[in-house]
C-alpha cells in the first residue's frame, strides 16, 4: 500500500525493520480531494518523520492521517501499530522502545507526547525499575491537545483525555480524565 507525504517528510529505516501498511499511510499531510487542507491560519510546516531502528516495526490498518510536525521513533526490536482511520495532529511525538498500539478510529490532539520508557534507567529504595512497558489506546479514543501518556498505561476504547493532561494510569473504557496526574472526573462519555 502507498505512502503519501509532502515532499519534505522523511521515513528512516534500519534494514532490518518492517512496515506493514493495511492502506495509505499520509504523512505529512491529510487527503483534501488532491490538495493540502487547512490554508491559512493553521500551521502547515514542519516535516513528519517515521524512524525505524534495528528489528523494529510499525504497522497501521486501513488509512491513517500524520500532520505536518510529527515525530515517529521506533527504537531496536520495538513495536508501533496504529489502527485504520486514526488521525495524529500537528507535533505529537510517539517514543516507542517497547510496544505502542494504538486502536482503530483514535484522534490524537496537537503536540502530544506518547512514550512507553522512562528514557533512563531509574532506581528507587535500591531496586531498579523497569524502564519500559508497554502502552494501549483503545478505539475510538480521543485525547485532547498537549497530553502526555506515559509508560505502562492503557486507555479503553471510547475514553476521552482532557487537553493537557499527564495519563500516569489506565483510563476505563467509556470515561473522561483528566488532570496532572489525569484522574476519572466522568463515566460513560462519547464523543464524535
Amino acid at each position: 500500500m502507498p505512502i503519501v507525504g509532502a515532499a519534505t517528510s522523511s521515513i528512516y529505516r534500519s534494514p532490518s525493520a518492517t512496515v506493514e501498511l493495511g492502506g495509505h499511510l499520509f504523512l505529512g499531510w491529510a487527503p483534501n480531494k488532491g490538495r493540502r487542507p487547512w490554508k491559512g491560519g493553521i500551521p502547515t510546516a514542519g516535516r513528519a518523520v517515521l524512524g525505524l531502528a534495528d528489528r523494529s516495526s510499525f504497522s497501521t490498518g486501513g488509512w491513517v492521517v500524520f500532520c505536518p510536525g510529527c515525530v515517529l521513533t521506533v527504537h531496536n526490536d520495538a513495536s508501533l501499530h496504529v489502527g485504520e482511520e486514526s488521525y495524529v495532529n500537528f507535533a505529537v511525538r510517539i517514543l516507542c522502545h517497547d510496544r505502542i498500539r494504538i486502536g482503530p478510529s483514535t484522534a490524537i490532539g496537537w503536540e502530544t507526547l506518547i512514550m512507553d520508557s522512562d528514557q533512563h534507567h531509574l532506581a528507587t529504595d535500591r531496586r531498579w525499575r523497569s524502564m519500559t512497558a508497554p502502552v494501549t489506546i483503545g478505539a475510538g479514543v480521543w485525547i485532547g491537545a498537549r497530553c502526555t501518556i506515559l509508560k505502562g498505561v492503557t486507555i479503553g476504547d471510547g475514553a476521552v483525555v482532557a487537553a493537557g493532561s499527564v495519563v500516569t494510569t489506565d483510563v476505563p473504557a467509556g470515561c473522561l480524565a483528566k488532570g496532572n496526574p489525569a484522574e476519572v472526573v466522568a463515566t460513560d462519555v462519547s464523543w464524535r
